[in-house]
């Protein structure tokens, strides 16, 4: 029987009205080591709280204080020269699986929402791990009970061998990409220890953008060279006020 190569892609894509690594709050959570990360990209710059914009308006964009700096652009998109792994620890496993577990149920609770659909968890649950880095308060807890996940450092270090396992395949089965986009004018609002962890932990791509009408074609056109141009248009608008992009591709190209 005539053997076929069938490629399929999942591509997550985040895109919220959100202050990624928080904008200030008027109470900030103490920053600790644990939420930050140890080692070269450990973010030292202080911060100094921006006051929390009220429900439904759009976040004011002012010139970053003295101890602020934009954000570095660049990253590859992708982890280069990862240590291999030939499986998971077991409590990181355990929560991808539970995770995993609650996504299927709820999809196939909807079987008119997922007619042709292909659900890759991976890239659900590296994506979220990736907004975790920005999250705090009652909002990280529970994304962590979502994800079942121990704490952020844990999650960090085994979706990075969740990379290893997938991209270190000797078949060469997996392609995995990040991104977090920016709109230029919000960048002085991020922290940078947000941006480096997702550099470290998920070799995000970096990039400041203007959030016109030339976000969408640069956009997909990423999608589309990270998915060998399975899926050439991901974005048809970004609704007015979104501050943000966050994106993960996963591409599957195996024998069946």
């Amino acid at each position: 029987m005539k053997e076929w190569i069938h490629r399929l892609v999942a591509a997550g894509c985040a895109a919220a009205l959100m202050l990624l690594a928080g904008c200030g709050a008027p109470v900030p959570e103490p920053v600790t080591p644990e939420g930050y990360g140890t080692g070269p990209s450990e973010a030292t710059q202080s911060e100094s709280p921006a006051p929390e914009s009220e429900a439904g308006e759009e976040h004011p964009v002012t010139e970053p204080p003295p101890d602020r700096v934009v954000p570095a652009i660049g990253g590859e998109g992708h982890l280069c020269g990862l240590p291999p792994v030939d499986t998971l620890g077991a409590a990181y496993r355990t929560g991808y699986e539970t995770f995993t577990v609650r996504m299927l149920q709820e999809l196939y609770g909807k079987p008119e929402a997922i007619n042709g659909v292909f659900f890759s968890p991976a890239s659900l649950y590296m994506a979220l791990g990736m907004a975790a880095e920005g999250m705090r308060g009652s909002t990280l807890e529970q994304t962590l009970s979502l994800l079942a996940a121990e704490d952020r450092p844990a999650l960090r270090q085994g979706n990075r061998e969740l990379q290893s396992l997938m991209s270190g395949n000797t078949k060469g089965y997996f392609h995995l990409a990040n991104a977090v986009w920016l709109r230029e004018s919000f960048a002085s609002c991020v922290k940078p220890g947000f941006l480096d962890l997702n550099r470290e932990y998920y070799g995000a791509k970096v990039a400041l953008h203007p959030f016109d009408t030339s976000l969408v074609p640069d956009v997909n056109r990423w999608v589309s060279d990270n998915t060998d141009g399975l899926i050439p248009r991901l974005l048809d608008e970004v609704p007015d006020g979104t501050l943000a992009l966050l994106m993960n591709t996963v591409l599957f190209d195996g024998k069946w």
